[in-house]
Formats: structure tokens, C-alpha cells, sequence
């Protein structure tokens, strides 16, 4: 349901290779996209980096920040 890297562990590409494999996952499980969300302070240069194209951002989230909705072609 979520997932992050902590500070210690980034840097060591070990999100993108958690990111591979669930992307696999669910190809392998017939899907053809990934949503996924984040925060305008989180992951959001991360996701774009590994493909994936902002298709909705909800202003005001949770009151002063923004929430971005990603989505990628599998």
C-alpha cells in the first residue's frame, strides 16, 4: 500500500529495484498500468525518472501542498 526508502538507504538504488519488481508483479498478473501517488514534497522527480506522467494533481492536499497522481504504461 505504501512504499519508501529510508534516508540511510537511498541512494543505492534500491527503490527502483523494488519498483522493477512490483511492476513485474503486476504485469505478470495481466495488468497494463500503474497508478500510483505521491506529495509534492515526496518521490515525485523518483517516479517521473522510472517513467511514470503526472495525469491529475489535487491542489490544496492535505491543506497548503499539492497530491499527484502518476500513472505508467507496463
Amino acid at each position: 500500500n505504501t512504499l519508501w526508502v529510508s534516508d540511510e538507504l537511498r541512494g543505492k538504488n534500491i527503490g527502483s529495484k523494488i519498483l522493477k519488481e512490483l511492476e513485474t508483479a503486476a504485469k505478470n498478473r495481466g495488468c497494463s498500468k500503474c497508478l500510483l501517488d505521491t506529495l509534492n514534497f515526496q518521490a515525485m522527480p523518483f517516479y517521473e525518472k522510472h517513467g511514470y506522467t503526472t495525469q491529475w494533481v489535487q491542489e490544496g492536499y492535505p491543506k497548503t501542498g499539492c497530491k499527484y497522481f502518476m500513472v505508467k504504461q507496463l
